[in-house]
């Protein structure tokens, strides 16, 4: 009998009861030691500015830009920009751009890239002089 109540009472120690509240949050620890400088960075980008531009009418206009390596037509990517710098010289605008214009469409598109160029065709929007930007980024 005395071992039965022995047993009784030992599986009973074995039980949890449930979770009490959650404690207060402890305040902040120092901050820990400062890392190792990282290797530098290496973006590859070329960014190439052309001023007083003006494609022709309905028209291209070929860019020389020697950043446009055989690697970066292989697999590097270009884009290409442009602002009219008489209206609004802060806003850049991606090409290609579409639009409509007295209920016609209109555009001015990064038409080619070649060796060495880039060709930037216009239809129908205008034959003023404006800044082109390409930027050039090489593959790693």
């Amino acid at each position: 009998m005395i071992v039965g109540l022995c047993m009784l009472y030992l599986s009973g120690c074995n039980k949890q009861g449930p979770d009490g509240p959650a404690g207060a949050t402890g305040a902040t620890g120092p901050a820990g030691p400062t890392g190792p400088q990282g290797p530098q960075g290496d973006a590859n980008v070329t960014s190439v500015t052309f001023t007083n531009v003006a494609v022709p009418l309905n028209g291209t206009y070929t860019f020389d830009i020697p950043a446009i390596t055989q690697a970066v037509l292989d697999s590097g990517t270009v884009t290409a920009w442009y602002t009219n710098p008489n209206i609004t010289p802060e806003t850049w605008i991606a090409l290609p751009q579409y639009y409509f214009f007295n209920g016609n469409l209109v555009w001015v598109i990064l038409d080619e890239l070649q060796l060495g160029k880039a060709i930037v065709s216009d239809n129908g929007v205008s034959s003023y002089p404006f800044t082109y930007r390409f930027d050039i980024v090489a593959a790693n």
